[in-house]
């Protein structure tokens, strides 16, 4: 029976995976069972790997953002500025893992605080979930739905230094009016110094990527722009990735509601002007986030 996986309708049979296009099955891989005992097996592996695969992914990004500093610095000079940020303090939402979760226990604070959000390619569909427009849709708008599209957010499409603009096509072909943004890096990067340029004064994070792992499980062996980016805007930024891990089981979830529902430590995180109290209280999400 066909199901639907990240917009893409698809088919396992015989032990492939198909996927359809344009009414057809088309062929994708096929597919290996897993048991307990390989995959801790794989895991054994991994784990012996780990000091060789770090010091390449860690050499790797320090060799590019040396290699693009300079590119870097000349590309964030020329981005648009938008009045709307000056001053503001802004959401940026990735469809990183569990970010659906974080969501959920921020809504009350999003709220509270009319926070202007600025959405990651998919991570539209999951504000527009929890009843919360999008104000900016960036990225290559290829994992982002149609519905959200058409939300009424500005649509941002992220162009790449050498000139290409993946969500272009898309976007034209849906008759919607865009912009474009040209930055080095990942469309995260592009939301998070755009907005820290256009004069954000506080940018909270959910979803977005960190760690190598993350990164490696999109087929990045290093990240020398997200590095750039995060050493830039460090002092403004309070990523809240991970903070449904705080609960348990939605216990809490049960017993209140609103603003309970969010611990005093992100409410002050979020109410507070003192720049280092937020970098200590990001921090602490990092690490909480990549356990």
């Amino acid at each position: 029976m066909p199901i639907n996986l990240d917009n893409q309708l698809v088919l396992i049979k015989d032990s492939y995976l198909y996927r359809s296009v344009n009414g057809s099955w088309v062929e994708v891989t096929q597919l290996s069972r897993y048991s307990y005992s390989k995959v801790r097996q794989l895991k054994v592996v991994a784990n012996s790997r780990f000091p060789e695969q770090f010091k390449a992914f860690v050499g790797n990004s320090l060799f590019y953002g040396k290699k693009e500093l300079d590119l870097f610095i000349q590309e964030v000079q020329n981005l648009p500025v938008l009045r709307q940020f000056l001053g503001r303090e802004v959401l940026i939402v990735a469809r990183g893992a569990n970010y659906e979760k974080d969501l959920k226990f921020l809504k009350s604070a999003i709220k509270k605080k009319k926070l202007l959000t600025i959405a990651v390619d998919g991570g539209a569909d999951g504000l527009i979930k929890i009843g919360i427009k999008p104000d900016f849709i960036i990225g290559d708008m290829d994992s982002v739905s149609e519905r959200s599209l058409k939300s009424g957010a500005q649509l941002l499409v992220h162009t790449y230094h050498d000139g290409r603009s993946p969500g272009e096509g898309r976007i034209v072909s849906l008759k919607l009016p865009f912009k474009r943004i040209a930055l080095l890096g990942t469309s995260e990067d592009a939301a998070i110094t755009f907005a820290y340029c256009s004069g954000a004064k506080k940018l909270y994070t959910v979803g977005t990527r960190i760690g190598m792992n993350e990164f490696l499980e999109k087929g990045r062996i290093g990240m020398g722009s997200s590095l750039l980016t995060r050493m830039k805007v460090s002092h403004a930024l309070v990523d809240l990735k991970g903070v449904h891990h705080l609960f348990d089981n939605g216990s809490v979830e049960k017993e209140f509601s609103g603003w309970a529902l969010i611990p005093a430590v992100i409410v002050v995180a979020l109410i507070s002007s003192n720049d280092k109290f937020n970098l200590f209280i990001s921090l602490i999400f990092q690490w909480w986030g990549g356990r």
